[in-house]
């Protein structure tokens, strides 16, 4: 793709700052719409399983189109198929939901949760390191809120310019 994937231009920390920030909230925006059909917009559903930025490509007008295929399943697309049982767990540790990994349990829900985790990245403008199975980021992010030191994770860019609702 002509301007490569999201994980390329989210640890950038040039004089651009603001207006990437504005392209990478749109880009959000795109993928997010593009899930959204992949779960509902098809006959049958597909789950992705491996949401993460370096999935997320962009074409010349900076449009944000999933990729990487690889490991996504086909669930009915009705209400009595929530979530189906997954033996053969795939995709990238600390973008992957609990449920998942600790069941099996693979869900549209799930690939919210690995969604969830991908624009907690750009929130914090941060790669998601590991200590174990455990992805450090999420776990210091939670803390942060806890302690309500949020200001000294997210994005100094985004600081005074995003409203941040925790519930």
């Amino acid at each position: 793709m002509a301007n490569g994937s999201l994980d390329a231009h989210l640890y950038r920390t040039n004089d651009n700052g603001p207006l990437l920030r504005k392209k990478i909230l749109d880009i959000c925006i795109g993928a997010a719409r593009g899930l959204q059909h992949l779960h509902v917009g098809v006959e049958q559903g597909i789950i992705h399983r491996d949401i993460k930025p370096v999935n997320i490509l962009l074409d010349k007008n900076w449009v944000a189109k999933l990729s990487d295929f690889t490991f996504c399943k086909l669930i009915p697309n009705d209400d009595a198929s929530e979530a189906i049982l997954d033996s053969g767990i795939c995709g990238t540790p600390g973008y992957m939901a609990p449920e998942y990994i600790m069941h099996g349990t693979l869900s549209k829900k799930a690939v919210v949760y690995s969604f969830g985790v991908v624009l907690l990245v750009v929130l914090c403008s941060k790669k998601l390191h590991f200590h174990g199975h455990k992805a450090t980021l999420v776990h210091w992010f939670k803390s942060s809120v806890k302690n309500g030191t949020i200001d000294q994770v997210i994005d100094p860019y985004l600081i005074g310019n995003v409203r941040i609702a925790l519930a």
